[in-house]
């Protein structure tokens, strides 16, 4: 029952995502095969629209990234999404809360000798969309396979708990304009269990993962 329960919930929230990829992606900008591409340049937004986006000045504080730590990134050609692997049910959504979260995850990236987060963007549980590595430097996200990989987390365990609503919309829709802005090809999208021996994104998050792949190519 349980499980019957869990394939409702992914099948009916991964409906709406081959309509996000390709509103996305009728935009004049089709997906490539596999090239870097870089954003253009001037008025690019920060995120799509209908996503609410916390930049980085709102919640890293006094904590800077460290250039010399990480290398540029030279643009993009894949994208891989992640699990933070921490229970987040009935944890407060508050913004205020999940700054100090943020500030724990951060501390925790520096404190393995890195020069930042290693995510570039991250989706908490209210569906809100924070800002962290800066676009400009290759993330630290899959051990071995950072180079030209945008790196998306979403906070929660998902091997053992099911990501909200709110988290996948906003996943579907942040992705989708990524693969549009990088002209990402829809075979260049990845589950970090994909590219490594590892169980993230979680058993309850990789089907959608794998339903975004699959509604970007129809």
């Amino acid at each position: 029952m349980i499980l019957e329960t869990r394939r409702r919930f992914l099948a009916r929230a991964a409906l709406a995502l081959p309509a996000i990829w390709a509103a996305r992606l009728a935009r004049g900008q089709e997906a490539g095969a596999g090239g870097v591409s870089s954003a253009a340049a001037g008025a690019e937004p920060a995120v799509p629209d209908g996503v609410e986006f916390v930049p980085r000045g709102e919640w890293s504080g006094s904590r800077r990234p460290m250039p010399a730590k990480m290398r540029p990134a030279g643009g993009f050609n894949r994208l891989t999404v992640h699990h933070w692997g921490v229970d987040v049910t009935g944890m407060d959504t508050e913004k205020s809360s999940l700054v100090r979260r943020m500030d724990g995850l951060l501390c925790s990236h520096l404190g393995r000798n890195y020069g930042d987060i290693g995510y570039h963007y991250v989706v908490d549980q209210a569906g809100r969309v924070w800002e962290g590595r800066g676009l400009e430097f290759e993330g630290a996200h899959v051990s071995g396979q950072n180079g030209h990989n945008l790196g998306v987390m979403l906070l929660g365990n998902f091997q053992t708990g099911k990501p909200t609503e709110a988290q996948l919309l906003a996943l579907g829709k942040v992705t989708a304009w990524l693969a549009c802005r990088y002209s990402i090809g829809p075979d260049r999208f990845f589950g970090h269990c994909d590219l490594a021996s590892s169980e993230c994104p979680g058993r309850l998050l990789y089907p959608f993962v794998r339903s975004m792949r699959e509604g970007a190519k129809s």
